[in-house]
């Protein structure tokens, strides 16, 4: 008489992960890059860099969504929700993040001499902008006489050769400054943003502060 055997195997569970490649907008991999995952539902996070060859592996998730987010310098936040599988591959491509100026012009309201800026703070990117070229924001006497304050904030798209172009108010609180802040900064000159060596274009913010000098 023959006797069938069996034989009972744990089943095996296997672990999702998340893995892939990091890009810029040229093709041209990030090294270096932060990325995390948090599951959806539990809030659970892991987190990984990007290698040398902008490859990342995050292993040992539950099965699940996720919401992958790669942040890297000079570039804007990438986010994008995965469904993690047993071995799920993305392939994020980030985009340059935008420059942003600062400028405080700041003046004595008792006394009739406008003052110049007295700050301007150039924000970073891949090979950052750097402004070359600024013609100062004057505080007209009228709006200094008004009592006239606040911040003008300012768009515009930087070229690749530096100037600016499309430079339009997003918000102002007095006219008469804003007019005088765009007059300045259609002036300013910048050498350009660079991706791989190669210049691009990039938005740029630029606020422009009117305030009265602390005494």
């Amino acid at each position: 008489m023959f006797r069938l055997l069996f034989v009972l195997c744990p089943l095996t569970v296997w672990a999702a992960g998340i893995s892939g490649t990091v890009f810029d907008p040229s093709g041209g991999v990030v090294p270096d890059a932060a990325v995390s995952v948090v599951q959806i539902e539990t809030g659970s996070a892991q987190s990984a860099k990007t290698n040398a060859q902008g490859d990342f592996s995050v292993s040992g998730l539950g099965a699940g969504r996720y919401q992958l987010e790669v942040r890297s310098l000079g570039f804007a936040l990438f986010r994008q929700v995965v469904d993690a599988g047993e071995a799920t591959r993305v392939f994020p491509v980030l985009q340059l993040g935008a420059v942003r100026e600062t400028v405080d012009v700041t003046v004595d309201l008792q006394q009739p001499a406008p003052a110049g800026p007295r700050r301007v703070r150039v924000g970073g990117n891949v090979q950052a902008a750097r402004l070359l070229a600024a013609a100062k924001p004057q505080y007209p006497e009228s709006a200094r006489a008004r009592g006239a304050q606040g911040t003008i904030l300012l768009q515009a798209v930087m070229l690749t050769d530096g100037s600016l172009d499309g430079l339009r108010v997003l918000s102002a609180p007095d006219a008469e400054l804003a007019e005088a802040a765009m007059d300045a900064v259609k002036q300013w000159r910048y050498r350009p943003t660079l991706l791989n060596g190669q210049p691009v274009e990039v938005v740029t913010t630029i606020a422009i502060n009117y305030q009265p000098a602390r005494p």
